[in-house]
């Protein structure tokens, strides 16, 4: 066995321990970036090195330092994808939601803005000391005209000044 595969087999075993003891995403971010980052990276310090071996090992050395960096990208993307999936596990354990809990009530709709605009000056006039009166709109002829003493052919009892809405009844005028 060369010095080589004693290397190579060393990494494997050192990668190996070191991804067993990983146990949160911050660990897994830490590990790739010991072996994987550019600048300080493991494996890319053993790809430095390539340069200064003899010419007829670089190939089979390099075949290795890449079937290296595939195990240990490999290896980091699971473990990171299943330390996701355990954190999303246990954040929808906390974050369980109670469904016989009633609902929220919502506004089934709101008031048309004349009448909050008449709402409004009512309450400004009852604070300045009037009060609100609220009658029916529709009167009999009697109340409207007849108790008021109009005459019979007075010309605010014509269909065009008041409005009839049956044979006694108008609307207030």
């Amino acid at each position: 066995m060369s010095i080589e595969a004693i290397t190579m087999k060393e990494l494997y075993e050192r990668f190996d321990m070191e991804i067993r003891s990983i146990a949160d995403l911050a660990g897994c971010t830490a590990l790739r970036e010991r072996w994987l980052s550019r600048e300080r990276g493991l494996v890319s310090t053993e790809f430095k090195r390539l340069g200064a071996l003899p010419k007829e090992q670089r190939p089979e050395q390099g075949k290795q330092l890449n079937e290296l960096k595939n195990y240990v990208e490999t290896a980091l993307y699971a473990l990171q994808e299943r330390l996701e999936q355990a954190e999303a596990q246990a954040r929808l354990r906390q974050e369980r939601v109670d469904v016989t809990l009633p609902g929220y009530p919502y506004a089934l709709g709101k008031s048309h803005p004349l009448r909050l605009v008449r709402e409004e000056i009512e309450s400004i006039l009852i604070r300045m000391g009037f009060s609100a009166l609220y009658t029916p709109e529709l009167e009999s002829e009697l109340y409207n005209f007849d108790a008021l003493n109009f005459p019979k052919d007075h010309p605010a009892k014509d269909a065009q000044d008041s409005f009839y809405v049956g044979e006694n009844l108008l609307l207030r005028t």
